[in-house]
């Protein structure tokens, strides 16, 4: 059984290893701020833009966590995807 989770996510993205690059478009379950997820595995999505040319996205890690201070130091309490 589904049980309704409501989540308060403050989205940061981090793109170390491509300067100049951003993550846009940040969606779930193909929402834009969804204020409630029904389901147990969310999809996200987002697109990169860069101004270099050339730049594809190689690997991903999401992390989820209960304060920004965790989040600046790389550290997900609730969820870490790893690489």
């Amino acid at each position: 059984m589904n049980v309704l989770k409501v989540l308060s996510l403050s989205l940061g993205v981090g793109l170390s290893s491509l300067s100049g690059s951003v993550a846009t478009d940040l969606r779930c379950e193909s929402q834009v701020n969804p204020i409630a997820v029904d389901c147990e595995a969310p999809r996200l999505s987002w697109s990169i833009h860069s101004e270099a040319r050339n730049v594809q996205q190689t690997a991903y890690r999401i992390l989820v966590a209960s304060s920004q201070e965790l989040l600046a130091g790389d550290e997900g309490d609730l969820w870490d995807s790893a690489r």
